[in-house]
C-alpha cells in the first residue's frame, strides 16, 4: 500500500499493514500476528490489541520497520519492532515480552506495563516505557534523569543506556546506543 485509505470495521487476520509504504488503515478490532511487518511509511491505527510480532521484520529476515506510525489502543503480545530500523510503534497497553529485539532505530512507546526482555540484543533507537519493566535486562545502565514530551504526554524519565553487551556503531566520535526512557 502506497496511498489511499482503509478502514476495517472488524477484527483483521495476520499480516495487516504489512509492507505499507504509505496512506492509512484504521482497524476498529483486534489485529493477529505479523501485522504492519516491514511498514516503511504511511500511518496504522488499531483500535483494539494486536497479536505477537507486530511492526518487525518477517521471519528470516533482518530488515524490519522502517517508516510510518503504528499505533495499538490495546495491548499487544511478544516481539514488538523486532529488527526495527525506523518509524515509531506506539503500544497504549502493555506488552509481554521482547520490545526491539536486534533494534537498530526506531522508536517504540509502551503506555503500559512490559514484562521484560526490553531492547535485548538492539545497538540503537529509543524505548519509552510509561509503565514498568517487571524484568529488566542486564545490559542497561542507568545514566540520568530526563524531561521529555512524549506522544503528547510531558513526564519524568529515568534514562539508560544498552544493550552493553552488544558491538555498537559510532557517529561523530561517539559510542551510539539504545536509549531505554522508565517513566519515574
Amino acid at each position: 500500500m502506497t496511498a489511499g485509505e482503509i478502514v476495517i470495521n472488524s477484527n483483521a487476520d495476520m499480516y495487516t499493514g504489512g509492507w505499507m509504504k504509505g496512506g492509512k488503515i484504521t482497524v476498529n478490532g483486534n489485529v493477529d500476528s505479523f501485522t504492519g511487518i516491514a511498514m516503511a511509511g504511511g500511518e496504522l491505527t488499531v483500535n483494539g490489541s494486536a497479536q505477537n510480532h507486530v511492526g518487525c521484520a518477517c521471519r528470516g529476515d533482518w530488515r524490519g520497520m522502517t517508516g510510518g506510525v503504528f499505533r495499538v489502543i490495546g495491548n499487544a503480545g511478544n516481539d514488538v519492532g523486532t529488527f526495527m530500523r525506523g518509524g515509531t510503534i506506539i503500544i497504549e497497553g502493555d506488552v509481554f515480552i521482547h520490545v526491539l529485539t536486534h533494534g537498530e532505530g526506531g522508536t517504540i512507546i509502551i503506555k503500559g506495563n512490559v514484562e521484560g526482555r526490553v531492547g535485548g540484543q538492539a545497538v540503537k533507537g529509543d524505548v519509552y516505557v510509561f509503565g514498568k519493566i517487571e524484568y529488566m535486562m542486564p545490559g542497561y545502565r542507568y545514566v540520568d534523569d530526563v524531561e521529555a514530551e512524549v506522544d503528547g504526554e510531558k513526564a519524568v524519565f529515568a534514562h539508560y543506556i544498552g544493550d552493553l553487551g552488544e558491538r555498537h556503531p559510532t557517529s561523530k566520535g561517539q559510542t551510539v546506543y539504545v536509549n531505554l526512557y522508565l517513566k519515574k
